[in-house]
């Protein structure tokens, strides 16, 4: 046990799954392992109080100590004015020291990743005390216990979080440690950490921003998270049915900020009429721009938001709060304007009064009451931007024994009732508004739209003519900054536009280069144009000469063929001749001499007659017989002239059997 928070709520995360969100016996365990470690014989709540600290940095009000203890008695026996163990598990602490152990053995291996990864990117040695700060820092990155960083370590730190997005062991363990934080909290500032009910009437004012977010205008991730919200809004209200039909948690926006949305939908038709320059981007204008074809459009988008709210019963809050007859519950007086007004920038102050006059809202409802813990405000303001939460922050150092808490982000409440309502236990789904990495993905999703609108403004300033600024406000609005569009696939290009403080110099050097580019491209289509037409020419003239010799070629082929018909037409006719010839000396030779030695009798004459045409039958029988290979014979004496003939005709192909 190295006084290691991170890795006790880590564990503490861990027992919070096992035991079923029953948090004294976490408590308990937790005590079980320390005295174990420390091999005490006997404790008093003081003293578990302090080694809880000592072992695990873990700071538990001593009423919860003491409860947990009571609650336990067959675990915890009173004796001599301290407590021994009577029952110490001794198989099960093993198990969870075991784990411990682990949990710090992997911690060690991310520690070690993180290290490499920065030093990379400084391509230095980090120093010890750099290295300690570091860790320090990633580790309140965790648990939202932020502070101010010099460098880019939290650029570098972002990057490695969501770098790493697709490590499922990664994500469980800071996932788990956040998750930890949100259950040690509960525990801490709860008057009763294990009461799930939510018993005090709440009515939570939403900023603009979250208004868009219910209507999924800023985009699928913010969308989710108000949802999350407003889900647990919903278990809540239905698991506390109050008499009169009141819910005991309600959702309204005040009517500075119906005023403030009409405008954003007023700027939005100017916008569609040209009637504005739409400078800088915004996705809750842009899903109005994309949703709306003409300007008459965009009335029709207002009214469907508005009945959206209606539908989720988020209203206009009706009752009039007048601020002149609450004097004393209002936060201007001439030193806080004078703290203000050194606070804040100049250019800030009329928005800054704009939330003032919220806060004064918020504690005229409370009647200037504390509002601790959480879940007893009874009236918050909720809000999302940067200046609205230093404002809160402000209030609450300036009236710092009143802690007036009346401004925060929804986040806070989203993960008080993700406590409140066991959701580490029964909750199948991570969330989204406790992740670790989507908590990395909002931090760089706002440093990329600070640097677009730097990009924007430099754009304004310049002398460029309206054509090159077009060029620019369209090459800055392709720019991702979403956290929908941040993965761990995009992430480099993402810091790499972070840093880029000359982007505008270098697209003009780019578009510069282009346009050289372009000109050499121009002036080789113009020399290739003449390549090709020359090469038209003399492809013209090559088919001419092509056509000549394809011409000439076929008539000394077809002249081939004519003469090796003709001559075995000649060898066709010496051979018939030569039968011819044959059958006379046949008739000489056995006819003739029959007659002149015979006597001319008709009986004589039909047997000699009959004797030649049987030798006749028989010669040509053979003749006929041998039809075939003389055919052959004359065929292969075609083929054979017409080879010798055309031998000269070098490359040309002769289908025999088509001239034959």
């Amino acid at each position: 046990m190295n006084n290691d928070l991170n890795s006790a709520l880590a564990l503490f995360r861990s027992l919070y799954k096992t035991q079923k969100g029953d948090v004294y016996t976490i408590i308990e365990r937790f005590i079980l392992v320390g005295v174990k470690s420390r091999g005490l014989i006997s404790f008093s709540r003081e003293e578990i109080v302090a080694l809880l600290k000592e072992l695990f940095n873990l700071e538990i009000p001593f009423s919860v100590i003491s409860k947990c203890i009571i609650a336990y008695q067959d675990v915890f026996q009173y004796k001599g004015g301290k407590y021994i163990v009577i029952n110490s598990m001794d198989l099960e602490i093993d198990h969870i020291i075991a784990e411990m152990n682990e949990i710090e053995e992997y911690k060690e291996c991310v520690i070690k990743e993180l290290v490499d990864f920065v030093e990379n990117k400084h391509n230095t040695i980090l120093s010890p005390s750099e290295r300690s700060a570091l860790i320090q820092y990633f580790f309140d990155f965790v648990i939202d216990k932020d502070h101010q960083t010099e460098g880019n370590d939290r650029l570098f730190i972002t990057q490695f979080i969501i770098g790493k997005e697709k490590n499922e062991r990664f994500q469980q363990f800071i996932n788990s440690i956040k998750e930890g934080m949100v259950i040690y909290k509960g525990i801490r500032y709860s008057d009763a950490p294990d009461d799930t009910s939510w018993e005090t009437n709440t009515d939570f004012f939403l900023d603009e921003e979250y208004l868009f977010s219910a209507y999924g205008m800023n985009g699928s991730f913010y969308e989710k998270c108000f949802m999350e919200f407003y889900n647990f809004v919903e278990e809540i209200n239905n698991a506390s049915k109050m008499k009169g039909g009141r819910n005991r948690i309600r959702l309204f926006y005040f009517r500075e900020t119906k005023e403030d949305i009409n405008a954003y939908f007023a700027q939005a038709v100017r916008i569609k009429r040209m009637a504005e320059r739409y400078n800088y981007p915004q996705t809750a204008m842009d899903s109005i721009l994309n949703a709306c074809k003409e300007d008459v459009d965009v009335e029709r988008y207002k009214s469907n938001f508005f009945r959206k709210l209606k539908e989720m019963h988020i209203e206009e809050y009706q009752e009039e709060i007048d601020l002149r007859c609450h004097n004393d519950f209002i936060f201007e007086n001439t030193d806080f304007e004078d703290a203000k007004d050194n606070h804040f920038q100049a250019d800030q102050l009329s928005e800054v009064n704009d939330y003032i006059k919220i806060a004064d809202y918020i504690n005229i409802l409370r009647e200037g009451k504390r509002s601790y813990p959480l879940e007893k405000c009874r009236y918050m303001f909720l809000s999302d931007g940067n200046l609205s939460n230093e404002l809160s922050r402000f209030i609450r150092e300036y009236y710092a024994e009143k802690h007036p808490y009346v401004i925060t982000r929804m986040g806070t409440f989203t993960e008080l009732m993700w406590f409140k309502l066991r959701k580490g236990v029964v909750g199948s789904d991570s969330s989204a508004t406790i992740s670790v990495v989507n908590k990395a993905k909002t931090v760089v999703s706002g440093l990329l739209y600070d640097n677009l609108k730097k990009q924007y403004d430099a754009v304004l300033a310049s002398d460029e003519d309206e054509t090159t600024k077009k060029a620019f406000y369209a090459e800055l609005r392709s720019k991702r900054y979403a956290p929908d569009d941040i993965n761990s696939d995009t992430i480099v290009e993402d810091i790499a536009f972070i840093d880029d403080t000359d982007y505008l110099e270098k697209y003009k050097e780019s578009q510069n280069a282009l346009k050289q580019q372009a000109a050499r491209v121009f002036i080789l289509e113009k020399e290739l144009e003449k390549e090709r037409n020359v090469n038209k020419k003399t492809k013209a003239q090559l088919n001419t000469v092509l056509d000549y010799i394809v011409c000439e070629e076929r008539r000394k082929v077809k002249e081939a063929i004519l003469k090796a018909r003709k001559e075995v037409r000649c060898c066709q006719l010496f051979f018939s001749y030569l039968v011819t010839i044959i059958n006379v000396l046949i008739i000489i030779i056995f006819a003739i001499p029959s007659l002149f030695f015979m006597n001319l009798t008709w009986v004589n004459f039909v047997t000699v007659g009959g004797t030649f045409i049987a030798v006749g039958s028989i010669v040509n029988g053979w003749l006929a017989k041998n039809n075939n290979k003389r055919r052959n014979w004359f065929m292969k004496k075609y083929r054979t002239i017409l080879q010798k003939e055309m031998g000269h005709l070098n490359g040309v192909s002769i289908n025999l059997s088509e001239i034959s």
